[in-house]
């Protein structure tokens, strides 16, 4: 019987499972980091053979950090809310209609663009000292060497 369990207590960990990156790799794994604003978004039934509901998100590019960027980025999350129906996926972001964010962005093999790091990968930055979030100027002062702009 112990030797049955031994296997249990030695398995890998569950790959849902997303560990905390530090920003300045976050940033060197984004092909692209942007500072861009919420302009709309909407909530559909996806069209995938699992289904589902998805999340577009629409973003005006206000400044590029790294890489090339369109001036509006369309991003697809899994989940989201249509009427009664909620589908929560954990780890996505949550974007606020005309609020500010830091995207760290990668190629997604289906959807164009995805947000890396889960919910570290949209960081909301505040205008005003009274708003959510974090400074753009202290943000940026988190990247490391990263920061090319």
């Amino acid at each position: 019987m112990r030797l049955l369990l031994l296997p249990l207590l030695f398995s890998a960990p569950a790959t849902a499972l997303q560990r905390d990156v530090p920003r300045p790799e976050l940033c060197a794994a984004s092909t692209q980091v942007v500072v861009a604003d919420v302009t709309s978004q909407e909530t559909v039934w996806s069209a995938t053979p699992d289904g589902g509901l998805e999340t577009r998100v629409w973003f005006a590019t206000h400044r590029l950090v790294r890489g090339v960027s369109e001036d509006t980025i369309e991003l697809v999350f899994e989940g989201g809310q249509k009427g009664d129906l909620t589908h929560w996926v954990e780890h996505s972001p949550d974007f606020v209609m005309d609020a500010r964010y830091m995207l760290f962005l990668a190629p997604h093999k289906d959807r164009g663009l995805q947000v890396l790091g889960g919910e570290a990968g949209a960081i909301r930055i505040a205008s005003k000292p009274n708003e959510p979030g974090e400074s753009l100027a202290k943000v940026l002062g988190t990247l490391g060497d990263c920061h090319v702009r």
